[in-house]
């Protein structure tokens, strides 16, 4: 997985996201994405950087934008709503 992740890198796919998240697309392949720990999650750093208002849009907003990005990269609709926990409308609504 992490040569794979480093292959896109090398090949300029999803480079911002990858910058950013290329640990975290490793550990959420091996292990099963659960939506609601990434909030959580999520939610406890906001809190820590005193930025817990407003982190539910964001999070969506985030969401949205990296399905998004995977849509582009062509990336099958189940692995995208898997990965980001929008619903299949949802996402539909992005193309």
């Amino acid at each position: 997985m992490t040569r794979a992740v480093l292959k896109a890198q090398k090949q300029n796919l999803l480079p911002d996201y990858l910058r950013r998240k290329a640990s975290e697309v490793i550990s959420m392949v091996f292990n099963e994405y659960d939506y609601e720990t990434d909030i959580q999650v999520k939610t406890e750093e906001a809190e820590r950087r005193g930025h817990a208002a407003g982190l539910e849009e964001g999070a969506r907003q985030n969401a949205v934008e990296t399905a998004g990005k995977l849509l582009r990269e062509g990336v099958y609709l189940q692995t995208v709503i898997k990965c980001t926990g929008l619903s299949e409308n949802d996402i539909k609504n992005i193309k």
